[in-house]
């Protein structure tokens, strides 16, 4: 046995390493066209010149004539090689065969001996007296011995169905590898269609082998022989108390029950050696089957399953109604009705759920309105409620779904696996139907009242939702059907007619959406014009457009699986949206009731006080504001729904990410690398120039959105001083546009090691040609470092004043006190003079100059222009006002008042306050305020002088 084993792999072995050098001959015979095109561009006749150099290019061209002979030989020789090989290929083939079936006679042989012996074995332990004729003191032996016996039936039975299971996979195993290697090599051919051997391999690598079964018999087989070995080590039996005749008894089970364990021993490990052989091929048919998905997975959706549309056409859509009626009539003479006693328990669920779904409509009617008008209400109204609206519709429209799914799955037996994907759709389909019909209600439904869907929208996606869903479940349960017809006929005529039809319905249905375009920006807050309706409404009426004329090219395969990859991102974002505004709706009713619990304590806070004649309480302010939980629940629901969807598209897209792998076949041209191995040439392909777009493309979405993200709920919490989070912030964004700049490079081959003396040319003619932006965007990075300026700093600079509402790398905003926007270069910050009216203390001194008459009272004066500033509200009392009388003017006596205050938009209006106190107390005490006064002499002169 083992020789021939031996024998066997060798053969085997033999056999693949031949294969593969058949395998191999294409792709010897390419590189050596190769190689004998570039030696013949390269053989050139030797030119005249000295003897030396002659002589060498003769000996060299003659070296190369050489090389082309031997080359063309070689390729001439490889057909015959080839062929020689694959009579070899069949030699050993053969002789496989034969030691396979040598070996499976002498394991026929081999288990059929064991299991003669085994049989003989307990037919002579039955031919021993009965149970009952042994005494009670050998009873536990003889039970023993039974179990025994019964462990061993068992255990050759196992081994049996082993052998024969493993023997069905292998011939599993050999079709579908032949099935692989043959389908894979077709594919190597250009236009090919496939249409029913795709089906049928897909069919073929649809399911793996389970080999939890198997392994949990390993698992109870090594179990069972530790403890028949513990049970062999813990036997002992005393017999010395026994009678001569018992003592006999005793000694002939005793040693029945050795050779019971001998052979049960054995048996294990024979039946552990055919698991442990049946799980290989489980394990090998698995990983076949995995190659098949990953083959199909790579280029079902790039291959036609059809011919493209020609002048057969109309006969195929003729032929189609032969084969369908023939198919459907096939199917219907092997269905039949379940027996009732496999439907009365599924029939007694449907009617419990028809009771539940009743119950909830009549709740759902009772109710509604009220939920409705208690909108807004912050006492009465509730965020479950919007929830059991959310429930209550999949829970009213089960039954129909539910129903649909008993009769055609429990009631009536259909014996086609085409009727198992067909229910599912159809019960699915119209479950989202009749759930979205209850959600689209007005004026009371969950979209329109509840989570603020516009009601143009809601009463447009109810109406078209009829026909799209009437017309559209015919169509899809059509297409399924037809495609799980086994005919080309049918998948090139009707089912192509289908698949058109459905394509344009569900075209159709973006297209009425373009009137509502407005409404569904609306409801999806949509600010940005990448994110505009009718541009992706148009982008999907297109991408319906593309499906159709592929349909028309043979590719229906490949526009179904896009229709349903389009469907299910459909229902994801719908999900997401869903989840966003109801997520909106209840940091809506918990911003409502924190307002309202505060508003009471407030008012409960002043009565209080003016039952006890006290001082009202000021306003607590070491709590966070309204606005700034608002605007931070607002981002973390944004994060979320952003973070579900991307989560959602990716589980959905990530298996069809083998399929983008052919599009690394598509070179569109080469490039050279330097390696430490040399200069090797890598190639550019179309995977690599999409994947650098789509990198660069979320990038910059991040770079514009992350920064933003990450002050609200990072930088917000840090004790960092002012405009650092700015400068963090918009570092952040440009770091992030340059790494996905220079990430988006290197899949297009341009790697910073080509380009980094290109930068440093670029570099030194930048500093002469552009040397004023270069200086701009220098300062700029100075700014944002050094932070001499920030944003809301009240700054003066050049004669402007104004507030800092914008810095970015080339320039700054400055917003002046007309509301001018006013754009600098950042270098004037940085190398002219400016003043920062609040760098590190908003506090500045306000000097209010007065005058007032000669023979004024000046400590007077004084007293009351002090008074004047200490008694308004805005005034510093620390540092405190001063007022200094500090020079004789030509007509007044003038004084200044010195204060201070905390802000800088308080120093207009706080002088304006006190400049009108100080005249009306000026008033009150007869104080004037002095004038210029010229004194005119004129002096007249007599006429006759």
């Amino acid at each position: 046995m083992a020789p021939a084993q031996a024998n066997l792999l060798a053969l085997e072995q033999q056999f693949n390493t031949l294969d593969n050098q058949v395998s191999n001959y294409q792709d010897k015979s390419t590189g050596l066209r190769d190689q004998l095109t570039k030696l013949k561009q390269d053989s050139a006749p030797p030119a005249s010149g000295e003897n030396g150099s002659q002589t060498l290019a003769e000996a060299r061209f003659v070296l190369n004539n050489t090389r082309i002979q031997a080359f063309e030989l070689e390729i001439l020789n490889i057909p015959s090689q080839r062929d020689y090989d694959l009579l070899q290929l069949e030699l050993l083939s053969r002789q496989i065969a034969a030691h396979k079936a040598y070996l499976q006679e002498l394991q026929d042989l081999i288990q059929t001996k064991r299991r003669l012996e085994a049989e003989q074995a307990l037919e002579a332990l039955k031919k021993d007296p009965g149970e009952e004729e042994y005494p009670e003191a050998l009873q536990p032996i003889v039970k023993s011995n039974q179990k025994l016996s019964e462990k061993l039936r068992h255990s050759l039975q196992s081994s049996e169905q082993a052998i024969a299971q493993r023997r069905t996979l292998e011939r599993q195993q050999a079709l579908l590898r032949q099935s692989y290697k043959a389908i894979e090599q077709q594919l190597e051919l250009t236009d090919t269609t496939f249409s029913l051997e795709l089906k049928q391999l897909s069919e073929r690598f649809a399911t793996t082998q389970d080999t939890e079964p198997n392994l949990q018999r390993i698992n109870q087989v090594r179990l069972a022989n530790l403890e028949l070995n513990q049970q062999a080590l813990n036997q002992a039996f005393n017999v010395s108390d026994l009678n001569p005749e018992a003592q006999q008894s005793a000694k002939q089970l005793l040693d029945d029950m050795e050779g019971l364990t001998t052979r049960l021993e054995t048996a294990y490990a024979q039946e552990l050696d055919e698991r442990a052989k049946l799980l290989g091929v489980q394990n090998d048919i698995n990983k076949q089957i995995e190659q098949g998905q990953a083959l199909l997975e790579r280029y079902l959706i790039w291959l036609p399953n059809t011919t493209e549309i020609n002048r057969r056409f109309l006969q195929d859509v003729a032929d189609s109604f032969g084969a369908i009626q023939q198919h459907t009539q096939q199917i219907i003479s092997n269905s039949q009705m379940n027996a009732s006693g496999a439907w009365l328990r599924s029939l007694f669920t449907l009617l419990v759920l028809t009771g539940i779904s009743f119950y909830s409509f009549r709740y759902l009617i009772r109710h509604e309105q009220q939920w409705a008008e208690q909108l807004g209400n912050v006492v009465q109204d509730k965020f479950t409620r919007s929830l059991r609206l959310l429930l209550l519709a999949p829970v009213i429209s089960l039954p129909v779904p539910a129903g649909l799914w008993f009769l055609t799955q429990k009631l009536i037996a259909v014996p086609a696996p085409v009727m198992q994907p067909m229910s599912i759709s159809l019960s699915l389909l119209m479950w989202a139907y009749l759930s979205l019909l209850l959600w689209l209600r007005r004026p009371y439904g969950l979209l329109y009242r509840h989570l603020d869907v516009p009601e143009e929208l809601c009463a447009t996606l109810a109406r078209i939702a009829h026909p799209l869903y009437l017309l559209g479940i015919p169509l899809t349960l059509a297409l399924i059907y037809l495609t799980a017809t086994p005919s080309a006929e049918v998948h090139s005529g009707l089912g192509r007619v289908v698949f058109i039809l459905l394509a344009m319905l569900a075209g159709g249905f973006w297209a009425a959406l373009w009137r509502v375009a407005p409404q569904i920006n609306e409801a999806t807050e949509t600010r940005r014009w990448w994110q505009r309706a009718r541009l992706w409404l148009a982008i999907l009426v297109l991408i319906h457009g593309v499906l159709i004329a592929e349909a028309l090219l043979g590719y229906v395969l490949t526009g179904g699986i896009i229709m349903l990859l389009l469907l299910i991102t459909t229902m994801i974002f719908f999900s997401v949206f869903t989840f966003y505004r109801l997520g909106m709706r209840w940091l809506l009713i918990e911003e409502r009731r924190l307002a309202f619990d505060r508003a009471k304590a407030r008012r409960s806070e002043i009565l209080e006080a003016r039952e006890n004649n006290t001082e009202v309480p000021p306003v607590q302010e070491n709590f966070l504001n309204l606005s700034t939980i608002s605007d931070q629940a607002k981002v973390l629901l944004k994060a979320t729904s952003v973070s579900l969807l991307f989560v959602a598209l990716w589980l959905l897209f990530k298996e069809f990410i083998p399929a983008l792998q052919i599009l690394d076949e598509i070179v569109l041209w080469s490039n050279t690398v330097v390696t430490s191995g040399g200069v090797i040439a890598e190639n550019i392909t179309l995977l690599g120039i999409i994947t650098g777009l789509l990198v660069i493309s979320l990038s910059i979405l991040a770079a514009y959105n992350l920064p933003g993200l990450l002050e609200l709920l990072v930088l917000k919490h840090l004790d960092l001083t002012p405009g650092t989070s700015y400068a963090i912030t918009t570092i952040t964004k440009y770091s992030l546009i340059v790494v996905s700049i220079l990430a988006g490079a290197s899949q297009i081959g341009v790697e910073w090691a080509k380009l980094q003396w290109l930068v440093a040319a670029l570099g030194v003619g930048l500093g002469f040609g552009l040397q004023e932006i270069v200086a701009n965007f220098v300062s700029g990075i100075i700014i944002l470092f050094e932070k001499p300026i920030r944003i809301g700093d009240t700054v003066t600079v050049g004669g402007l004043t104004g507030t800092v509402t914008r810095i970015q790398i080339r320039a700054t905003t400055i917003t002046d006190w007309d509301r001018k926007e006013v754009i600098i270069p950042n270098k004037t910050f940085v190398t002219d003079q400016l003043i920062n009216w609040s760098l590190s203390d908003p506090i500045t001194r306000v000097v209010i100059q007065v005058g007032v008459a000669y023979g004024s009272d000046t400590d007077l004066v004084r007293a009351l222009i002090l008074q004047a500033a200490r008694n308004h509200p805005k005034v510093l009392p620390e540092p405190q006002p001063a007022a200094y009388f500090h020079a004789f003017g030509d007509s007044t006596l003038n004084f200044d008042l010195r204060l201070y205050l905390n802000n800088l938009d308080d120093r207009l209006p706080v002088t304006h306050d006190i400049l009108q106190q100080i005249n009306a107390d000026f008033e009150k005490h007869d104080i004037c305020i002095a004038f210029p006064q010229l004194d005119v002499r004129l002096i007249k002169q007599d006429d006759d002088k």
